[in-house]
């Protein structure tokens, strides 16, 4: 009886052993998303700046599943990430808009903003390479510069007495941006 008791006791263990290797496996491989870890940390950002949505920060980091293994300086990378693919689509946006032959205030305006995304886009990737090697002060500065073209894309608008075309892409891109950066404050 003693040989069968410690044999079922080492069947135990080795089975309670594989389940844990599989869950840790499982939650690396992503098959098990960190749901709650980037939930913690939208909570966070919405609180700490109130220009994010705490609604549209989890749905942005459940677009892309990276975010589910994610740390908190990994979070500001795939908000930063999607901040340049946002302001990347903003420019075909804006070319589309153009091609349909807009008034001439509107086409300023347009061409202004133009001019801003397409720069961004270079600021973005700069953002995200100084995020990466942690120099989180040349981050943080590359992402408001980001910030504030947008909201000056939109207040052009106003300065010219047009309505915006753009103003839920304008309105989104300083989101991104600001998610980024209030996310890089957080980070180690």
């Amino acid at each position: 009886m003693k040989h069968s008791s410690s044999s079922t006791t080492i069947s135990t263990i080795l089975l309670s052993l594989l389940l844990l290797f599989l869950t840790i496996h499982l939650t690396r491989a992503g098959a098990i998303p960190n749901i709650q870890g980037y939930q913690a940390t939208c909570k966070l950002a919405a609180v700490a700046n109130p220009v994010i949505n705490y609604d549209f920060c989890v749905l942005t980091f459940q677009s892309d599943p990276k975010s589910g293994d994610a740390d908190t300086r990994g979070l500001a990378r795939i908000a930063a990430l999607i901040s340049f693919n946002h302001y990347n689509d903003v420019t075909f946006n804006i070319q589309d808009l153009l091609g349909k032959s807009p008034d001439p205030a509107t086409k300023f305006c347009l061409e202004q903003c133009m001019s801003l995304y397409k720069s961004m886009l270079d600021t973005l990737a700069e953002a995200m390479d100084a995020i990466n090697l942690k120099h989180d002060e040349t981050a943080k500065g590359l992402l408001k510069t980001a910030t504030e073209a947008a909201k000056k894309c939109e207040a052009g608008f106003g300065k010219a007495g047009e309505a915006s075309p753009l103003t839920q892409v304008n309105h989104d891109s300083v989101e991104l941006s600001s998610m980024a950066l209030t996310i890089l404050g957080f980070a180690n």
